[in-house]
């Protein structure tokens, strides 16, 4: 048995959120992404709120194929048997 493994490299920049619109729509969209649905979140609530974004300036990536053994471990893993 084969197992796909994705290899991802990025580069970006952390960015801290301030203003409250900014905020806002950081939130909304982390609540949508988690919950499938908007919530009702003010200007207010968002003062002693952190929000964080990172800009993905590059990414690439690739795939690794390794074989895996009946039990599901990796071939030669010391699980391997």
């Amino acid at each position: 048995m084969d197992l796909l493994l994705p290899e991802r490299d990025w580069h970006g920049t952390v960015l801290e959120l301030t203003g409250p619109t900014e905020k806002l729509d950081g939130l909304n969209q982390i609540m949508k992404h988690y919950s499938g649905r908007a919530w009702p979140i003010s200007a207010n609530d968002t003062e002693d709120i952190r929000v964080w974004k990172i800009a993905i300036e590059s990414l690439t990536g690739n795939n690794r194929r390794i074989s895996l053994t009946p039990a599901g471990w990796p071939e030669g893993s010391a699980r391997s048997g």
